[in-house]
């Protein structure tokens, strides 16, 4: 989890097929650094991705993809 937190403070837009399967670890942990990091690039193509995760059966996970999408969203006003 901890590369992926470092990714979300680099804003590397290179990362985004990485963070993208991230969405999918089966760590808790990994699904959440990887919705904060897309959430902080602002790329809208992350979106629908980001909303199947605001589903996820943890909540945890459920809340930061849509936190993440809500970034998206205001930062593409």
């Amino acid at each position: 989890a901890a590369a992926f937190w470092i990714a979300a403070a680099v804003h590397d837009p290179g990362l985004t097929n990485e963070l993208q399967d991230g969405l999918s670890d089966r760590l808790p942990e990994v699904r959440i650094a990887a919705a904060w990091a897309l959430g902080g690039l602002g790329d809208p193509a992350s979106l629908a991705s980001l909303q199947r995760l605001a589903e996820d059966g943890n909540d945890e996970v459920a809340v930061f993809a849509r936190r993440a999408a809500l970034r998206i969203s205001r930062s593409n006003r």
